[in-house]
């Protein structure tokens, strides 16, 4: 590579490293207090504590920051070693005094984050240039190598949820991704993901403890360790708070009861989500909840636990629709676009039969599809408890 070839003057921190600088080959090692720089001209050294550094580099890094290309491979932006660097307080900065001790850690760091992003045999080297006036170029020369691909995902420490549940629930949720191995990606996932179907199963306690790779036939290995816990049973619940649907409604839209294994995942949804939708279609589009937990541990070995669950409900005034309006079409189209919505003005609202005129709209195929978190604007009047919806439009010139 053309970079290796543009240092003339080099030392390296790897002990015995050979590589190719104009055309010759150096073996060179780390000597302490100096660093021997060695070249065609013979060696200068560059005192720890006394040569200032008058420029860092970093070479082999991406300048901007882009999305996995399966042509080029992993982009690793400068900007994230930086980052790196910071976090483990061994940022070498311009006018800093030379530590070859530092420079050290330095390549130590790099290595071991480009191996947690898939660059297992990427080779590092920092190099001198001597300067004027004592002072010198820092620069960390990167050589990525070959990405290595992930061939297989295991868990460990998992009793009652398979290893092949995990793996493929892993899979489903970072999709081709996984085939890469990025550490930061794969800790977000198997806590987003692994833990959620661990506590869809009972165990409201699991946790995610180490992640491992190792190479085996030039393709990663990756390990990932978790802990189930106890396994937890539906208790007591309790909805505190409620008005609008009757404890029985609740426990029949909730569809977990007593002794029944607890769903962690059913129960979020039913908060946050089921519960937030049947609200609405009823107009009260100001709910809010929160659920509680208390755990009661078995009382032996090889028992189940029970989770009680109070639920607390914030539901809000009924809002009512004073009128829906559209934006982007003429006012004859806007009249006949009114039509198919089931909704009339001065009804209480309701969020399905919005959503279903709005079906019916992208039916059409007159417009481009209408995004209701981006294309719907909701103008509430707090006093009166109503509200008036404006759909944004596109026309499509050439319709389909």
């Amino acid at each position: 590579m053309k970079l290796w070839k543009a240092i003339s003057t080099i030392f390296v921190f790897t002990a015995f490293f050979t590589f190719d600088a104009d055309e010759t080959y150096a073996q060179v090692a780390k000597t302490s207090p100096q660093i021997k720089i060695l070249n065609n001209y013979g060696s200068i050294p560059f005192e720890d504590g006394k040569t200032v550094i008058a420029e860092v580099k970093f070479i082999g890094l991406d300048t901007d920051y882009e999305d996995y290309d399966e042509a080029i491979g992993k982009r690793i932006p400068e900007s994230d070693c930086w980052k790196l660097l910071r976090d483990k307080r061994a940022t070498i900065n311009v006018d800093d005094k030379f530590s070859g001790g530092k420079v050290s850690k330095v390549v130590k760091l790099l290595r071991e984050w480009l191996s947690s992003n898939g660059y297992d045999r990427a080779e590092i080297v920092a190099l001198g240039e001597k300067l004027p006036k004592n002072q010198m170029k820092l620069i960390f020369a990167i050589k990525r190598g070959e990405l290595v691909r992930v061939s297989e995902i295991r868990f460990e420490g998992n009793l009652n949820v398979t290893n092949e549940e995990l793996v493929a629930d892993f899979k489903q949720c970072l999709g081709d991704s996984w085939k890469i191995f990025d550490e930061r990606k794969f800790v977000y996932y198997s806590r987003q993901c692994s833990l959620k179907l661990m506590f869809s199963k009972g165990y409201f306690k699991a946790k995610t403890k180490n992640i491992k790779h190792r190479l085996v036939a030039d393709n990663y290995v990756v390990t990932i360790e978790v802990e189930e816990g106890i396994r937890y049973r539906i208790g007591e619940i309790k909805i505190e708070g409620a008005k609008v649907f009757t404890e029985k409604e609740f426990l029949e839209m909730f569809g977990q009861k007593e002794g029944d294994v607890a769903d962690g995942k059913a129960l979020k949804d039913f908060f946050y989500e089921k519960l937030k939708r049947a609200y609405a279609d009823k107009g009260y589009m100001q709910y809010d909840a929160e659920f509680e937990p208390t755990f009661i541990e078995p009382q032996a070995e090889g028992l189940d636990g029970i989770v009680n669950i109070k639920g607390t409900i914030g539901e809000g005034p009924a809002f009512k629709l004073t009128k829906i309006e559209f934006w982007g079409v003429e006012k004859e189209q806007a009249q006949e676009l009114r039509k198919l919505f089931s909704l009339k003005d001065g009804e209480v609202y309701n969020q399905s039969e919005f959503e279903k005129g709005i079906k019916k709209i992208d039916e059409t195929k007159e417009f481009y599809e209408i995004d209701i978190d981006t294309d719907v604007d909701l103008q509430t009047d707090e006093k009166n408890s109503e509200f008036l919806v404006t759909l944004m439009l596109r026309p499509k010139l050439n319709k389909q």
